[in-house]
């Protein structure tokens, strides 16, 4: 398997069969070690600046060290990002290695089957090197200054870093994340242009202030359009958004419009399908002890668009290939918050896709601790129904809607329960 080249001279291609070592050309400022001299070939070239080694004798005569030429950060701010990076370490250590069971296999061959007619999609891009080895990242004063200047775009302190330490892939790699999730294009700019490899955790990543929860970029940007120009930085360096990261805390693909906030921002939603963003992309449903499958034909990105109530992107959506026969998005449109007065124009633009879709039966997870169902195993799912769903969440304007457009209460009796659950893993029933 080929990984994605994401340096600034090559946007699109692949590593070229013969690049056996799978490393990627760095493109930078910093000095080559003797060992690194020796192991890169012809076709793997470092651009120095001209005037590099003269920038450098004249801060190291001058004294000048990362972070002194501006104010150093201050202790507290210091303090979060060492904080943030022990946490990191810590969920990091209890990610146990993922391995398929021969059952799993078999189902995945078949996934990979089904879908062998279609057009490869990219390898998925990889975890960082800090989350393949641990402790690779010494939180010193100065690499914290640099995370906190990638973080805030500090372009000056990122630059004398790179200039002027030894630095190592991770710490680069860690730079970019914290770019990233800082919302900084010109940041993730400059560290791809000086050999940092593109990975996952730009775009999704373990929690800062609890272990057991994860976040992604659309989650801390969810206002419209504000994510644009910093994807279109990854864009340019090679990234697709048809190519899937990897999540932090299990081998599971990630795409961006099965983000219910990514697909909530519809100017960035837009831009990705203008991208060439497939939405039928997402992780196959289902308890996956190793690698789960990517499905090629899921209603997650049609389904997390049904939130947002906009029948222009719901119409956009088929368009672009979503089958929402695949969906049950009257189930979707269960809301205990939003006002059915605010729903019904998509209640009823649903209902005219699929006029039998009223009394769908699918199989939901059980996730979250229920009365019905105190102590179910791992994987427990249950049917349900829109009408049954309604009821157990209390939304009562929108069941007697799903009555009065010919909801049968007897199937909603048979397949449903009032239970207090968190579900939102379906599975249709034909």
């Amino acid at each position: 398997m080929h990984r994605k080249i994401v340096t600034g001279n090559d946007f699109a291609g692949f590593a070229p069969p013969h690049r056996r070592d799978g490393v990627l050309p760095v493109v930078g400022l910093r000095p080559l070690a003797p060992d690194d001299r020796a192991q890169r070939g012809p076709d793997r070239p470092v651009v120095q600046h001209a005037d590099f080694w003269s920038v450098r004798l004249t801060l190291l005569l001058s004294k000048q060290t990362v972070g002194r030429n501006v104010a150093p950060s201050s202790p507290v701010e210091r303090e979060r990002m060492r904080q943030g990076i022990a946490m990191m370490e810590s969920r990091n250590a209890r990610c146990s290695p993922v391995h398929s069971t021969p059952s799993e296999r078999a189902v995945l061959q078949q996934v990979e089957a089904s879908f062998a007619h279609l057009p490869p999609l990219p390898s998925w891009l990889n975890r960082p090197e800090y989350l393949a080895r641990p402790n690779v990242i010494c939180p010193t004063d100065d690499a914290l200054d640099f995370f906190l200047a990638c973080e805030q775009g500090q372009m000056q302190q990122m630059t004398l870093f790179v200039e002027t330490q030894i630095q190592s892939q991770a710490h680069l790699q860690y730079g970019l994340e914290r770019a990233s999730f800082g919302n900084q294009p010109e940041a993730a700019r400059y560290l791809l242009n000086n050999g940092t490899n593109l990975h996952s955790n730009v775009f999704e990543r373990f929690h800062d202030k609890n272990e057991y929860l994860r976040m992604t970029i659309f989650d801390v940007y969810p206002e419209e359009g504000s994510l644009i120009l910093l994807l279109q930085v990854f864009i340019d360096f090679g990234w697709h958004p048809n190519q899937a990261w990897t999540m932090p805390f299990k081998n599971a693909p990630g795409f961006p419009l099965c983000c219910s906030k990514c697909i909530q921002n519809r100017p960035l939603a837009r831009f990705l399908l203008l991208q060439g963003a497939d939405p039928k992309l997402g992780p196959c449903n289902g308890i996956w002890d190793g690698t789960t499958p990517v499905d090629r034909d899921s209603d997650r990105a049609f389904t997390a668009a049904l939130s947002t109530c906009d029948i222009t992107l719901l119409k956009e959506l088929i368009m672009h290939g979503v089958n929402p026969h695949n969906a049950c998005p009257l189930s979707s449109l269960v809301s205990r918050n939003l006002p059915f007065s605010q729903r019904r124009e998509t209640a009823d633009y649903v209902l005219s896709l699929d006029g039998n879709s009223i009394n769908k039966v699918q199989l939901v997870h059980i996730r979250a601790g229920t009365t019905e169902f105190p102590a179910q195993p791992r994987g427990t799912v249950h049917p349900e129904t829109a009408l049954s769903k309604a009821r157990a969440l209390g939304d009562d304007e929108y069941a007697e809607w799903l009555l009065e457009k010919g909801a049968d209460p007897e199937i909603s009796r048979q397949h449903g329960k009032r239970v207090n659950y968190i579900g939102n893993i379906r599975y249709p029933v034909a």
